[in-house]
C-alpha cells in the first residue's frame, strides 16, 4: 500500500521507496502544496491522487502507523544492504509520526533517508536512525535548520555550470544534487543517507527547481524569501 521494494524512479535507482498520501500527511502551511510540488505532478502525482482517494477519511496518525507496520513486516523481504526513500510523496509532521517512521526504519536492513517540511515542529530525535533533511523554503532557512539539528536541502534556481559546491553568504557549504549534475542516482551518491556528516561539515544539498512545475515552484518560493540562487 505504501512500500514499493524495487522502485522505477530513475533518480533513486535501485532502492525501496514509500508513497503517503499529500492531503493527510504533508504540513497544511506549506508553501507548495497545491501550488508547485513535484509530488502532485507527473507519475507521483497520479500515485498520490490514487492514494488520496483509496485512504480518504483515515487520519495522519492512523496512516503512519499503517506505514511503519508496513515497512517493518517488508523489511525482511529485502536484501541485505537495500536503501529505502521514506516519502516520495508525504511527510510525518509530528513527533508521533516521524516515531512510526523510525520503528520501521529501525529493522530495514539498508539506509533509510527522507526529507521534511515539518522539521520546526519535529525533533530530529524522533526520526531515529533515519537520515533526515530538513526541506527549506529560503536561503534564509538554511542556518536555521542546521540549528535545529537537520542537514538542510534547498531548491534553487540553477546548479553553478560546473557543477561544483560553492559557500554561501552564511558559509554554508552548498551542494548541488549530484543526480542533477551528473546524472548519478541516489542508490550511486548516497550523499543524503549520511545526515550526520552533512551535519558536521555544515553542508546543504541543493536541488535545482526542474519539470512541469518549475517556474510555479520558483515563482512560489521567490515570492517570500530573497532570491534562491547559487553563486556559479
Amino acid at each position: 500500500m505504501f512500500v514499493v521494494l524495487n522502485s522505477d524512479n530513475s533518480k533513486i535507482g535501485r532502492a525501496a521507496a514509500t508513497y503517503a498520501p499529500i492531503k493527510q500527511t504533508c504540513p497544511s502551511n506549506c508553501k507548495l502544496r497545491n501550488n508547485g510540488c513535484y509530488a502532485q505532478s507527473g507519475n507521483v502525482g497520479f500515485q498520490v491522487s490514487r492514494l488520496e482517494r483509496e485512504m480518504d477519511g483515515l487520519g495522519g496518525d492512523v496512516l503512519a502507523i499503517m506505514e511503519g507496520d508496513e515497512i517493518y513486516e517488508k523489511a525482511r523481504l529485502v536484501y541485505q544492504g537495500h536503501p529505502l526513500r521514506l516519502h516520495v510523496s508525504g511527510d510525518a509532521t509530528t513527533n508521533f509520526r516521524a516515531a512510526q517512521m523510525a520503528r520501521g526504519a529501525a529493522v530495514w536492513p539498508g539506509p533509510v533517508w527522507s526529507y521534511t517540511h515539518a522539521w520546526r515542529d519535529v525533533s530530529r530525535k524522533s526520526w531515529g536512525i533515519v537520515s533526515v533533511l530538513a526541506s527549506c523554503e529560503s536561503a534564509s532557512e538554511v542556518a536555521e535548520a542546521l540549528d535545529a539539528g537537520y542537514a538542510p536541502a534547498l531548491v534553487v534556481s540553477h546548479h553553478p555550470a560546473d557543477g561544483r559546491a560553492t559557500r554561501n553568504e552564511d558559509g554554508i557549504k552548498m551542494i548541488p544534487c549530484p543526480s542533477q549534475t551528473r546524472n548519478v542516482s541516489c542508490a550511486d551518491c548516497k550523499l543524503c543517507w549520511d545526515d550526520e556528516m552533512l551535519i558536521a561539515q555544515r553542508a546543504c544539498i541543493t536541488f535545482s527547481a526542474h519539470g512541469s512545475t518549475k517556474k510555479r515552484t520558483l515563482n512560489v518560493l521567490q515570492s517570500f524569501s530573497r532570491p534562491i540562487t547559487i553563486a556559479a
